[in-house]
């Protein structure tokens, strides 16, 4: 995997496409900071998939000899979240 975000989109595109034929248009890491990233077994990616792909990416990928899980997240910003906090 690699280690900087602008590398990840390509290392991921085509695996994706292949594995569950869904064609991703963004790739980054949930945790921006690389140092924390390699200390840690595992981590997670953020991929932006077209409103009518996401059924076909859930419950799991199959990517490099691991299945890995898939959640749907949501995109929210300080205007769409609650005002109470």
């Amino acid at each position: 995997m690699p280690h900087q975000d602008e590398d990840l989109f390509n290392y991921l595109s085509d695996s994706i496409l292949n594995s569950k034929d869904v064609t991703i248009s963004v790739a980054h890491f949930l945790n921006p900071n690389c140092q924390s990233r390699m200390e840690k077994h595992a981590y997670s990616v953020v991929v932006n998939v077209e409103p009518d792909s996401v059924q076909a990416m859930l419950p799991s990928i199959y990517l490099y000899g691991n299945t890995t899980t898939v959640e749907k997240g949501y995109l929210s910003s300080p205007i769409t979240q609650c005002q109470k906090c």
